[in-house]
């Protein structure tokens, strides 16, 4: 047949066989099927078409339809659904039957469970939609699911033969692999799960508020947070929990706490301070062990200026402190600060040096999850006594922190204090000066040495040599003993008639062997 215009839709054309009782006051009849839409009906009443919508419309969800006017008694009526054709969509019940999309027919969509539909691609079930959810490759099939975007074919794909899903990338490593770029990293066989790789910087973020904490739990069994690794952005400090305790943590300064969780040297732990200070605390037993394994040498080196200055080896059974001279503390009378040349004699005085602490505790404090943050401790800072008294209560900064607490006397029976030898042949020689103790803001000490090797001040008119015991001469220098007899008054003897320096005064100083 010849037409004009665009061509002709397929479609069925099923007559409804309609009939009703016209009685010019009816209007709703039923159609003895379900119709999806007006537009599928073609309405004819005495031979003049009706328009869907305006003349009639569909009730009792598309199985009436509602004439406008009322049909009248001998009106003629008949109805036709179009499905598929010019009329719009189709809304047949299949009832269960299969739709068949492609020529050999195994390719198609049905829905013979009540409530799911089944997409069937070359004969196997790739897809089920039902009300429990989505499921794709329900077969479990060797098929790929890849989701691609502008930029990306492998935004997001699951390997269906590998059982691996990849982000950025068809995934080769890992249960769930995250690629950027092909670093050509491998993973080490023992942790396959997740992976992220990039041919530069690669990372993981965990976003918090600046008042919130990000958490990464390791769980078991028996506890879902046995391990935690934690940032605290209110403090911003990292805490590290093992076995279901916090072990370790870096504070906001940058410390380093090993078994405690604050920084102060009376709680037990370990701190490696961010300045280079380390604090090993221990409530009885070994402070600290130092295992040399292989063959003899050295154990501790000790340097200034980068420059070696001592050393404690070990040799079979033996310790030897290399470089070792024993020192005192000690001080003035009067807790000045002269000069004193290195090497001067030093006399012992009837009176002992005193140190005064301000000594502060600090409460525990603990989380909102009840961990504990600050363990219970005390903060202590040498003072001036100043116009105090013991007892007194004092507010002092230690560490950048403020702390209230109280004074307290340092419990010392050993050190006392000093003057420069004025004392020909003295029996009350301390040792001798090395230097100002410049660590203690607060008083000032000097360190006196007292034993091992060192250098001793030789008076300008005293000529010395080798295995020479030496006295004070009573102005700071020394002199030659008269005998080899070690003596109550013997300071030292001479290891060395090289001058090592000599000053102003002409004294000078040579190396030499302690016998205070």
């Amino acid at each position: 047949m010849a037409y004009i215009g665009q061509s002709i839709k397929n479609g069925t054309f099923t007559d409804l066989g309609f009939t009703g009782t016209f009685n010019s006051s009816t209007t709703d009849f039923n159609l003895g099927t379900q119709v999806g839409s007006a537009a599928q009906l073609l309405v004819s009443k005495n031979g003049v078409i009706q328009r869907p919508g305006t003349d009639f419309t569909l009730a009792s969800g598309g199985s009436q339809i509602s004439f406008t006017t009322a049909p009248a008694s001998g009106d003629s009526i008949f109805i036709v659904e179009i499905s598929g054709a010019v009329g719009g969509p189709m809304n047949r019940d299949l009832n269960g039957e299969e739709l068949i999309l492609d020529v050999d027919g195994d390719t198609s969509i049905h829905a013979d469970t009540d409530d799911q539909i089944d997409f069937k691609i070359g004969g196997t079930d790739e897809m089920t939609i039902s009300s429990s959810g989505i499921v794709i490759n329900e077969g479990s099939n060797d098929r790929d699911f890849r989701v691609e975007t502008n930029g990306n074919a492998n935004t997001f794909i699951v390997d269906g033969g590998e059982d691996k899903i990849g982000i950025g990338a068809a995934p080769t490593q890992a249960k769930l692999h995250i690629i950027t770029n092909d670093s050509g990293a491998l993973n080490d066989g023992n942790s396959d799960d997740f992976m992220i790789e990039n041919t530069s910087a690669t990372g993981m973020t965990i976003g918090s508020s600046t008042d919130g904490e990000g958490h990464i739990h390791f769980s078991d069994s028996d506890d879902a947070d046995v391990g935690t690794i934690s940032y605290f952005h209110s403090n911003n400090r990292m805490q590290f929990r093992v076995n279901a305790a916090e072990r370790m943590r870096i504070d906001n300064s940058g410390n380093l706490l090993v078994g405690k969780q604050g920084s102060a040297s009376s709680s037990v732990g370990c701190e490696f301070l961010a300045h280079g200070e380390i604090f090993v605390t221990r409530s009885g037993q070994n402070v600290g062990l130092f295992n040399r394994l292989s063959d003899d040498g050295q154990i501790f080196g000790f340097l200034q200026a980068n420059n070696t200055e001592g050393t404690i080896n070990v040799s079979g059974s033996t310790v030897s402190y290399n470089g070792f001279t024993g020192t005192h503390w000690s001080r003035l009378a009067d807790n000045s600060k002269p000069t004193i040349l290195r090497g001067t004699i030093m006399e012992s005085l009837d009176e002992m040096c005193d140190w005064y602490q301000a000594v502060a505790d600090v409460a525990e404090v603990k989380d909102s999850e009840g961990n504990v943050t600050t363990a219970a401790h005390q903060v202590k800072e040498y003072i001036n006594l100043g116009s105090k008294s013991v007892g007194d209560s004092i507010t002092f900064t230690s560490r950048g922190v403020e702390y209230t607490g109280k004074i307290e006397k340092e419990g010392d029976v050993k050190h006392a204090k000093t003057k420069v030898s004025d004392t020909e042949a003295s029996k009350s020689v301390y040792g001798l000066f090395v230097a100002w103790d410049n660590d203690d803001t607060n008083y000032n000490d000097m360190l006196i040495a007292q034993t091992g090797t060192f250098v001793i001040r030789i008076h300008k008119d005293e000529t010395v040599s080798k295995g020479d015991l030496i006295q004070s001469k009573g102005d700071g220098t020394g002199k030659v003993q008269a005998d080899d007899i070690i003596r109550s008054s013997t300071v030292a003897k001479v290891l060395s008639t090289t001058k090592i320096e000599t000053y102003s005064d002409g004294s000078y100083i040579v190396p030499c062997s302690l016998h205070c």
